[in-house]
């Protein structure tokens, strides 16, 4: 069988008793007084179980000093202040905050009012932008009516136009014709006189 553990919480805070109970100061039990009184043990056993024993002995200490009444009643009248301070410093922020949160709710209220009127205008503007593309899709129809009304007026004056063009274009030509062989249509009758007369002339006797 193992030999028992030297180093326990149960006889480290043992030990640390009997050496307050032989009158040693409560601040000079170290690890070396305890170790000694075990025999043995390592420091780095003894030291976590000692800080243990010697916090648990500080808090026995403490809540066994009797309280003075007078400073007892003035603790509670400090206690009292302080918590009246607090919780009345507490109301102040709670109260701010409130107010803060109910105007935000009002500036949000008023934002949602004014997204409405907005998207009221919106769709009022929208029905009028529909209304003005009917109205421009009939006037572009009436346009293209009459656009195509203008351009048959358009053809037939550009076709009289060409008529007299041509006109004169062919009144060039012959003039140019007659320059050229020399005879004018106006002297076309000129041309059969002497053929007549040749053959008058073939007809009477010798």
């Amino acid at each position: 069988m193992p030999a028992p553990k030297t180093v326990t919480p149960e006889r480290v805070f043992e030990a640390a008793d009997r050496l307050m109970d032989k009158g040693v100061p409560f601040v000079e039990i170290t690890n070396s007084r305890v170790r000694s009184e075990l025999g043995k043990g390592s420091f780095e056993d003894i030291n976590p179980l000692l800080r243990e024993w010697k916090t648990n002995r500080t808090n026995a200490s403490i809540i066994g000093i009797e309280v003075p009444e007078q400073f007892r009643t003035e603790l509670n009248e400090f206690g009292s202040r302080i918590w009246r301070m607090v919780a009345s410093e507490a109301m102040e922020k709670a109260a701010s905050k409130l107010a803060n949160y109910q105007r935000i709710e009002r500036e949000r209220d008023d934002l949602y009012a004014e997204v409405d009127a907005v998207n009221a205008k919106l769709g009022s503007l929208t029905d009028n932008v529909n209304a003005l593309n009917g109205a421009l899709a009939k006037l572009n129809m009436e346009v293209a009516v009459h656009h195509g009304k203008l351009s048959v007026y358009c053809d037939k004056a550009d076709a009289e136009g060409y008529m007299q063009s041509a006109e004169l274009l062919l009144a060039d030509i012959e003039q140019r014709l007659s320059d050229i062989t020399g005879l004018h249509p106006s002297t076309e009758a000129n041309k059969k006189t002497p053929k007549t007369a040749a053959k008058t002339s073939k007809k009477q006797p010798a």
